[in-house]
């Protein structure tokens, strides 16, 4: 993921493709995710990164569309595929990095109107 100056220039373009083609309604409504009761966890998936974990949250929250968080992911929870993607919210164990970054995005999400 990113690993590259090819990939993200990859992913860029790809991101230009759908607004490009998408009527702007339709993309700011669209409910984005990064992961569901039915996916792995994204901590999971970007094997314990929390950096890259970071940076997947900062495009969830400026991309159009309207971000969702699935409970738990904000807070470092880890799981594969269903059912372990379902783990118990770590109450008094979250990971407050995560925690941070997200109340950061959703603040400036919130604040600016571009």
């Amino acid at each position: 993921f990113l690993q590259g100056h090819g990939e993200l220039v990859k992913v860029g373009e790809d991101l230009l493709t759908l607004v490009e083609n998408y009527p702007r309604n339709f993309l700011l409504d669209c409910l984005n995710n990064l992961g569901t009761h039915d996916t792995e966890r994204i901590l999971t998936v970007l094997n314990q990164s929390v950096p890259l974990v970071k940076i997947a949250f900062a495009l969830l929250f400026n991309l159009p569309g309207i971000p969702c968080v699935y409970y738990g992911d904000e807070a470092g929870v880890e799981g594969g595929k269903d059912p372990d993607n379902r783990r118990y919210f770590p109450w008094g164990r979250e990971n407050t990095e995560l925690q941070k970054t997200v109340h950061y995005w959703s603040d400036i999400r919130q604040e600016c109107e571009a």
